[in-house]
């Protein structure tokens, strides 16, 4: 029996997001789509840690890929908000004080900034929404990770980062489906 193409609805057929997706298959997905399908579902992925970051992300990416049309000029305005958030979110270099909350907003701005970076057309296989998807992972872990005390608390982190993959699993799913 031929397996069929992983960007074919049929793909999904008889199976679960799990069962479907593990990294390298999700990253293959992925590196199917168009750049402008990578933008598309890497905001989807950014929309869904918008709660981790600056709110300003939301009009900046979201909003942008609601439009078809999205032209050159506003993917350079985007990005240079979105480089905006970045600096201002970026957290410095002294960890001995690392605020993983500050740090979840920095990776949703990095995320932001990478969605609406300027990509080559005609690259081969573009990996916008890849890096995308692991700075949304980083976010999420980073929220999740609590400071009590000296130590930092990392015991939630696991759950919010398989929570966070397979949410990016089911926008791919529910994107290739739909295409």
């Amino acid at each position: 029996m031929t397996m069929p193409r992983i960007d074919s609805p049929e793909y999904f057929k008889g199976g679960t997001m799990s069962t479907l997706f593990n990294n390298k298959s999700f990253r293959d997905a992925l590196s199917t789509l168009s750049v402008d399908q990578q933008r598309r579902v890497a905001a989807e992925f950014v929309e869904k840690v918008l709660d981790l970051g600056d709110e300003r992300c939301l009009d900046n990416i979201v909003g942008l890929f609601k439009n078809p049309d999205v032209g050159a000029l506003e993917l350079s305005m985007a990005y240079r908000r979105a480089q905006t958030i970045y600096v201002e979110t970026h957290p410095g270099s002294d960890l001995e004080e690392l605020d993983f909350v500050h740090q979840a907003k920095h990776f949703v701005a990095e995320a932001c900034r990478t969605c609406v970076a300027p990509a080559y057309e005609n690259t081969k296989v573009c990996y916008l929404a890849q890096k995308v998807a692991m700075y949304c992972r980083m976010a999420r872990t980073c929220s999740a990770m609590r400071h009590n005390g000296e130590e930092p608390d990392f015991s939630q982190a696991e759950k919010a980062a398989k929570r966070c993959v397979e949410e990016q699993y089911a926008v791919l799913q529910n994107f290739i489906s739909e295409k």
